[in-house]
């Protein structure tokens, strides 16, 4: 592709338009952003319009991307990503079915320790605290207001049992109990 701009917006900030957690950096789906790409002589391809093409992607899949764009090669360490120059290139290209990963082992203001798998339609979010597990279908609930985790215990199952092997395969860092934390609430003074 000769003289392409890419341009691309990542941003989080748009409420999903009543859906339960409407704050940035959480791991809810969003009103999707544009995307587009133009070429030397101005033409605006825009591949969100009235009749967008929804595609699921994480924002790892853009550094590959921008290095196609760029005639550079990817670097020999793996990566946990994909190119997604075919389908700018050519918005009908079908992405090859793949499981996007999150991982959060830490507490932060937006969310509590966690680990997330989107499969498809499918999001799985396990609670390192409680071991407790969140299923939801994306397609039908974008907000992510019903937790659908009893009625598909074997998707369940199935996803955790990805998440557990994804985990090893990328060694990622276990949390690890505090041995000085205080579980006991601070007494309480009258004032």
């Amino acid at each position: 592709m000769e003289s392409c701009a890419l341009a691309v917006d990542v941003s989080q900030t748009q409420s999903t338009g009543g859906g339960k957690r409407p704050s940035k950096a959480n791991l809810v789906p969003r009103k999707p952003n544009p995307c587009s790409c133009s070429d030397s002589t101005g033409v605006l391809t825009k591949m969100y319009s009235e009749n967008y093409i929804f595609r699921v992607i994480n924002r790892v899949d853009l550094y590959p991307t921008f290095l196609t764009f760029a005639g550079a090669t990817n670097p020999a360490h793996p990566l946990d990503h994909a190119d997604l120059s075919p389908l700018i290139v050519d918005p009908q290209t079908q992405l090859a079915s793949r499981e996007i990963f999150w991982y959060f082992p830490w507490y932060s203001s937006f969310h509590r320790p966690r680990v997330v798998v989107r499969c498809g339609d499918w999001k799985l979010i396990h609670l390192f605290e409680s071991g407790e597990n969140e299923f939801y279908n994306t397609k039908h609930d974008i907000g992510e207001a019903t937790n659908v985790a009893a009625e598909h215990p074997e998707l369940v199952s199935a996803l955790d049992a990805r998440i557990a092997a994804w985990i090893d395969d990328v060694n990622a860092p276990r949390m690890t109990p505090n041995p000085e934390y205080d579980s006991t609430p601070p007494a309480t003074t009258n004032r």
